[in-house]
């Protein structure tokens, strides 16, 4: 099997989780210690209606009985795939969620 080095996740990275029941989360890694991730603030990926014709991508809460700023461990044999870095996008919309910042696109800042 071929991993790429460039994908694995090091702590303090947004990275994206796909749990074997479907759902996709993101959130910050804490650490990967034996068969546990454990990840900050996470948040579930939700398609979600934008108006009558369109879809879109959206987050909410992971757990809505625990705290935002809760760290969770998800156990590895839970997950369809390793934990990965998030894309470019999805990252800023969750630093965007977590944080009330916005950053601004690469493209923004190249003249």
């Amino acid at each position: 099997m071929l991993i790429e080095k460039h994908n694995a996740p090091e702590p303090g990275d947004i990275i994206t989780l796909k749990l074997l029941s479907g759902e996709e989360v993101i959130g910050r890694l804490v650490e990967i210690i034996g068969d546990t991730v454990a990840i900050a603030k996470p948040l579930q990926i939700v398609v979600q209606q934008i108006n009558a014709s369109q879809m879109g991508v959206g987050l909410r809460p992971l757990l809505g009985s625990v705290s935002e700023t809760a760290t969770i461990q998800f156990p590895l044999a839970g997950l369809m795939i390793r934990p990965i870095k998030t894309g470019d996008d999805m990252s800023r919309s969750y630093v965007q969620a977590t944080t009330g910042l916005v950053t601004a696109e690469p493209s923004i800042l190249t003249p």
